[in-house]
């Protein structure tokens, strides 16, 4: 099902949301105005109470429309539309871990997709995949999306039709057999295949860029957004049933 190839880059993007609930607003449609009509108040008899009931419904109203803007601006960073690219992480599949690196273009996202691009040709060039987790759902069309939002040109092969080209693989797909709707997170598959975890470590992903743009918490973040390539690496190699990174003049070594 999977095949090792050396030239094959392991990929990983981390990204960040709008910081402003009035761009939020501007995005989505607006939240259902308080319809006091809509309060049944048949069952009471005083207009004090028919008053009482329809302040009582609207400060709800009022709590569940902020509690809907908050859960927006929350999940901004996962949304294209509302998010952007911070880094794009990069690790061959032939080098070692102390490889990994992860591109910040200097803040620049424009430039930081171009260089996307161009190593994604380089790549191809070399009849190399990129390789992530779940990166078919959440990654590569956040960079396309992205892309588009800002003008950057995208390789026309990157689809083929409505299906993505066969040179951006997958793990999830591949460890989920591509069952359909089937969603397992890194950090399980890793555990399970004894590869280590992603938890065990102060930085988190809501928490990336933040952290990413503070230096005194750089070192963390970085070793977070790292920690994401090697443990995808590793899953990487075990399920191609290789031992060890290779690079191709040397001999494969296959797990027994």
């Amino acid at each position: 099902m999977l095949k090792y190839n050396p030239n094959d880059v392991i990929f990983d993007i981390e990204t960040e949301g709008a910081t402003t609930l009035e761009f939020i607003q501007e995005i989505y449609p607006p939240y259902p105005q308080f319809v006091p009509q809509g309060v049944k108040c048949g069952n009471l008899k005083t207009e004090e109470e028919k008053a009482a009931k329809i302040e009582a419904a609207r400060q709800e109203h009022a709590a569940q429309e902020a509690a809907h803007w908050e859960e927006k601006l929350e999940k901004a960073a996962l949304n294209a539309e509302t998010g952007r690219v911070v880094t794009i992480g990069y690790l061959r599949a032939d080098a070692p871990d102390e490889a990994a690196v992860l591109d910040d273009a200097d803040f620049d996202e424009v430039r930081l997709l171009k260089r996307f691009w161009a190593a994604y040709r380089r790549t191809r060039s070399e009849r190399g995949a990129f390789v992530g987790w779940n990166s078919n759902g959440f990654d590569l069309p956040y960079l396309v999306k992205r892309s588009w939002m800002l003008g950057v040109p995208v390789p026309c092969d990157v689809y083929r039709g409505r299906w993505i080209a066969d040179c951006w693989v997958d793990l999830m797909q591949v460890w989920t057999c591509h069952g359909f709707k089937q969603w397992v997170k890194l950090d399980v598959c890793a555990r399970v295949l004894g590869l280590g975890n992603k938890t065990d470590q102060e930085c988190c992903g809501a928490e990336f860029a933040a952290w990413y743009r503070d230096p005194a918490r750089r070192a963390e973040a970085e070793h977070y957004g790292k920690l994401d390539l090697t443990l995808t690496r590793a899953i990487y190699l075990k399920l191609a049933g290789v031992a060890k990174p290779i690079r191709q003049n040397e001999e494969l070594e296959v797990v027994s």
